[in-house]
C-alpha cells in the first residue's frame, strides 16, 4: 500500500480527492491524510465527504482547491519566516559585528596617520638637534652611539623596500631624473641612506629637548677637553669645543655661550645651564 504523493499545490490536492485517497478509505488513508497537517486533512476530509455524497461538482472542487492553495501558501510563508529567523544574527551578535567594524575603522584611521607621525617626529628630532642639541651634553650619548649605528644598518633594507614599492608604481623619480643611472644608482640609494640616517639620528635631538625641558637651572663645573679653531666664514656655528661633564662628552657650539674669554683645552670652566637626568644644557661658559 503506497502513501499519497507529496502535496505541492492545491491542484494536486484536488486530484487526490478524485483519485487515490478516496479509493483508500478504510485501508489507511486517514493516517496518510493526517501526515499532511490538521488544516489540509480537514479540507481533504470535507472533500471526501462531498465525494461520497455525490456533491463534489466542479464548483466544490474549485473551492476546496482554493482553500488548499491558501493553506499551503501560508505554510510556505511561515517556513520562510522561521528560516530567516534562524539565519539572522541575534541582537547581541549584530551589536558585536557592528562594534567590530567600527573598531576596525578606528584602527585603520589611526594607522593611516602613523607614517606621517613618524615623519614629523624624525624631522622634529633633526631640527631639535640642530638647535638645542648644539648645547647639550647627553649622559646616554656614548651608550646610544653604537646602537644608532646598528639601528641605521637595520633600517637600510626596510627603507629600501618602503621606497622601492611606491617608486615602481608611481614613478615619481622618473619625472625628475630622466636617466636610469641617476634614478637608481644615485637618488634611490641617497633616499634610503638619508631616511635611515634621519631615524637613527633623531633621538639625539629629542634627548636634548627633553633634557632642556626637564632640567633645573644650575651652576656646574665642566672640563674642557679640546677647543676647535674659530671658523668665521662658517654658515653654522663658528667654533666648537669638546666638553666633559660627569663622564659624558659632547661637542658644544661656543657661539653665543662664551663669557669674556674663550676657554682653553684641559682647564675646568664654570657653566650655567639646566641639569636633568638626561644631561646638561649649556647656556653660558665662564673661565674661573
Amino acid at each position: 500500500m503506497n502513501s499519497p504523493p507529496h502535496i505541492r499545490d492545491g491542484g494536486e490536492c484536488a486530484q487526490l480527492l478524485t483519485s487515490e485517497l478516496p479509493r483508500q478509505v478504510g485501508t489507511g488513508a486517514d493516517g496518510a491524510i493526517d501526515r499532511l497537517g490538521p488544516e489540509v486533512a480537514a479540507v481533504l476530509r470535507e472533500g471526501m465527504a462531498l465525494e461520497r455524497k455525490g456533491n463534489l461538482d466542479a464548483e466544490a472542487t474549485a473551492r476546496i482547491e482554493a482553500r488548499l492553495e491558501a493553506i499551503l501558501q501560508a505554510q510556505m510563508r511561515a517556513a520562510q519566516v522561521a528560516l530567516e529567523a534562524l539565519e539572522a544574527p541575534s541582537p547581541v551578535e549584530r551589536k558585536a559585528a557592528v562594534d567590530g567594524v567600527d573598531r576596525m575603522h578606528r584602527v585603520r584611521s589611526v594607522a593611516r596617520w602613523i607614517p606621517f607621525g613618524v615623519f614629523v617626529a624624525v624631522l622634529a628630532g633633526l631640527v631639535l638637534e640642530m638647535t638645542i642639541g648644539q648645547g647639550f651634553i647627553w649622559f646616554g650619548g656614548a651608550t646610544y652611539e653604537p646602537l644608532a649605528l646598528k639601528l641605521f644598518l637595520a633600517l637600510l633594507p626596510v627603507f629600501a623596500v618602503l621606497i622601492y614599492r611606491p617608486e615602481r608604481s608611481t614613478h615619481s623619480l622618473r619625472g625628475r631624473y630622466l636617466t636610469l643611472l641617476a634614478r637608481w644608482l644615485v637618488m634611490y640609494p641617497f633616499a634610503v641612506l638619508a631616511s635611515a640616517g634621519l631615524v637613527a639620528f633623531a633621538p639625539w635631538g629629542w634627548a636634548a629637548a627633553l633634557g632642556w625641558a626637564w632640567g633645573a637651572s644650575s651652576r656646574v663645573e665642566v672640563r674642557v677637553v679640546s677647543v676647535d679653531a674659530p671658523s668665521p666664514r662658517s654658515r653654522g656655528c663658528d667654533q666648537y669645543a669638546q666638553l666633559e661633564f660627569k663622564g659624558a662628552m659632547a661637542s658644544i657650539c661656543l657661539e653665543g655661550r662664551l663669557g669674556k674669554q674663550a676657554p682653553v683645552s684641559g682647564e675646568t670652566v664654570v657653566v650655567y645651564g639646566r641639569v636633568s637626568r638626561l644631561g646638561l644644557y649649556v647656556e653660558s661658559i665662564h673661565r674661573q
